[in-house]
């Protein structure tokens, strides 16, 4: 297997991308976060993706096939008209998510991922962000009610990583709904804002391991005093766009296998 490449880095200089983005966190505020964010985030895509890379064959199985694990034809275009993904995009997905998901609907036969099924995913118990990737899947209402992820959930969540075509702008990977995802992953208890407390608990998965917690608490109250402009003691969701109106998101949140 070739050498992966996510961000513009290939995944052999990943520990030098990793010390980098620790060393520009250390010493600068909110902008600078995002970067050991989307690393820990794209590592686990990278990885995640690179399992789905079948064969033309196997991938025509699916497409072709008549049994219950199979995409139709119309499937495919019409996730690829949601998505705003190609339809060989939409199949190596599919290819990957069905390799992944353990449990058929006995109504619908749709094969879906519990929350268990993430669980077992190894790049993810390898990801200090692995449990806030999980909960990702299930951010929307109605996939957490049900606790399933069907391939359309799958598809909607990792369409936010799809790079942005100003000629053919899409809402699931749209700027605001990029920062929305990334937003999302820092609010824990889900209650529309960041709190310092929150933050530092982020903080403390991506670097603790390394970082004295007086560092990684003056972090935390640096970034904090930057992003937090009325000095209600949380971050909004305005507020987070703001603080990240120089941080090139479309760039930082895009994989160029999703196209």
């Amino acid at each position: 297997m070739g050498t992966a490449n996510y961000m513009g880095t290939n995944c052999a200089d990943a520990n030098y991308q990793r010390r980098k983005c620790k060393e520009q966190l250390l010493c600068e505020g909110c902008s600078s976060i995002i970067n050991v964010f989307y690393y820990k985030i794209a590592k686990f895509w990278d990885d995640l993706t690179l399992g789905s890379m079948v064969s033309d064959y196997a991938a025509n199985v699916h497409i072709m096939g008549a049994s219950s694990s199979s995409l139709s034809e119309l499937e495919i275009e019409k996730l690829s008209i949601e998505s705003g993904l190609s339809r060989k995009g939409i199949v190596t997905l599919y290819n990957r998510f069905i390799s992944l998901a353990k449990h058929k609907d006995t109504r619908t036969d749709e094969v879906f991922m519990s929350h268990h099924d993430f669980l077992d995913i190894q790049e993810l118990q390898m990801n200090p962000l692995g449990a806030r990737i999980i909960d990702a899947f299930f951010a929307d209402a109605e996939v957490g009610d049900r606790k399933r992820v069907y391939f359309r959930d799958f598809v909607k969540v990792l369409s936010h990583f799809r790079p942005i075509n100003k000629a053919k702008p899409h809402p699931w990977n749209s700027r605001e709904a990029k920062l929305r995802f990334a937003f999302t992953m820092y609010d824990l208890n889900k209650s529309g804002t960041i709190t310092k407390d929150e933050f530092r608990e982020i903080l403390q998965m991506m670097i603790g391991g390394n970082v004295p917690v007086e560092q990684v608490n003056s972090i935390a109250d640096r970034t904090m005093r930057e992003a937090d402009r009325d000095g209600d003691g949380c971050i909004t969701f305005h507020e987070f766009c703001n603080a990240m109106e120089k941080t090139d998101i479309e760039q930082r949140m895009s994989f160029r296998f999703l196209t």
